[in-house]
């Protein structure tokens, strides 16, 4: 993979000679970063005319991310219809250069195919991926499951269930109890047990059935970290499927979903 290279502003990209111009706030294009990054290192990222899209899924296919950004999340959205290779990580050292909203300018170069990332008076080349090279996306007909219950809460709430249950083990179980409509988190560890139960006004809405799973705690991290603070998680459960984690981003401009398969079939 041939190497970015950067410059403190030595040359203008070229917006009106580019197939694909975009501007945006550095925290949106940040928060998009994190949000496939906890599954990915690189991913295809395609622009169409109602805005950005990705799917991916994970290397071990444990887990799945789907992210929307509507043209309302860019300030500048110019583009023809395009799919592009994008490295995460570079993305990111470029991204952290930025300070709070500054705008973030993306234009790829029609003669190197590279990407022209500006940002506080940075000007950045980055060589980008074959696209055809990077794992195809899941097919999200498939992920289509039939879930018994919903759950929606607080950020902070589902923060608090997954650090309670990975203090005493790398897997817990998730679901719902239909009588007293709670949504519940356990785990058992090799001497201690942990149970988080959130009913009532712990919870924005439920719609309660018996469903639960047992996931990798690790994964329910990584899908943890990048919600953003004061976001409303909706979460969709079974027994033995994968758990739907939704929440929306970019002002509601954008949405993002995981799917994350059970750890452990029980018997």
């Amino acid at each position: 993979m041939a190497e970015a290279t950067h410059e403190e502003s030595t040359h203008e990209t070229r917006p009106d000679e580019s197939p694909l111009h975009v501007v945006a706030p550095a925290a949106t294009l940040r928060t998009a970063v994190d949000v496939l990054g906890a599954l990915v290192d690189e991913c295809r990222v395609q622009f169409d005319e109602e805005g950005l899209h990705v799917a991916a899924m994970d290397p071990a296919t444990v887990a799945s991310v789907s992210l929307d950004l509507d043209t309302a999340a860019f300030d500048t959205f110019d583009v023809e219809e395009r799919t592009l290779g994008v490295p995460l990580e570079r993305l990111d050292d470029v991204l952290s250069m930025a300070s709070g909203d500054d705008p973030v300018s993306l234009a790829l170069d029609p003669e190197t195919r590279r990407l022209d990332v500006a940002v506080a008076g940075l000007d950045y080349s980055m060589a980008l991926v074959d696209p055809d090279a990077i794992r195809s996306p899941p097919d999200l007909d498939e992920l289509d499951f039939e879930y018994e219950a919903s759950v929606v809460l607080e950020a902070e709430a589902l923060s608090r269930s997954i650090r309670a249950a990975d203090m005493v083990s790398n897997h817990a179980t998730v679901g719902v109890e239909e009588e007293g409509e709670a949504f519940v988190v356990t785990a058992e560890g090799d001497t201690d047990d942990v149970r988080h139960r959130l009913s009532g006004e712990d919870l924005v809405d439920i719609d309660a059935c018996e469903a639960e799973s047992l996931y990798s705690v690790d994964y329910l991290r990584a899908l943890d970290r990048p919600i953003p603070g004061g976001s409303e998680v909706s979460l969709e459960l079974g027994t033995e499927i994968p758990l739907s984690l939704s929440f929306e981003v970019a002002d509601g401009a954008g949405h993002v979903e995981y799917a994350l398969s059970p750890r452990i079939a029980r018997r």
